[in-house]
């Protein structure tokens, strides 16, 4: 499957026309992934994810599940990469990465969820490994 490769870092937003694929990159596998974004800092570090590896993104208009990382793009078309933890049933939302990442404390009225990390390709040794970001179990 070929998926549009967007490059991004975790620590500061990055405007609408920087979210442009820079390239594209070939995963085999039948999961159904939309795009990938090959991260250039270590924002998410605290989740073993580090600079250059390649998170496989789903198109969603919310995560399934609670503390997914996703791409998300507010009203001034601002997109962020983080940790997504709905604070309450009110709405409520923080976007967080790891480490010394700043919090980002808004609403669900307030953001657009752009896609939701599936797996992430790291590249360890020379080899190519997917690992679900839910349960850190390596699938290939």
């Amino acid at each position: 499957m070929i998926l549009p490769l967007i490059e991004m870092q975790v620590y500061d937003p990055v405007s609408s026309y920087r979210v442009e694929p820079i390239g594209e990159i070939d995963v085999e596998t039948d999961f159904p992934f939309s795009f990938a974004i090959k991260i250039f800092d270590d924002g998410l570090s605290g989740l073993n994810i580090e600079k250059g590896d390649i998170l496989l993104f789903q198109d969603s208009w919310w995560p399934d599940v609670d503390e997914q990382i996703v791409l998300v793009c507010f009203e001034n078309e601002e997109y962020y990469l983080r940790i997504l933890h709905q604070m309450d049933s009110y709405g409520r939302l923080e976007l967080r990465g790891t480490g010394d990442v700043s919090p980002i404390k808004t609403t669900k009225q307030s953001v657009i969820v752009k896609g939701v990390c599936c797996h992430v390709m790291k590249i360890n040794y020379n080899q190519m490994q997917i690992i679900d970001t839910r349960t850190g179990e390596i699938i290939i």
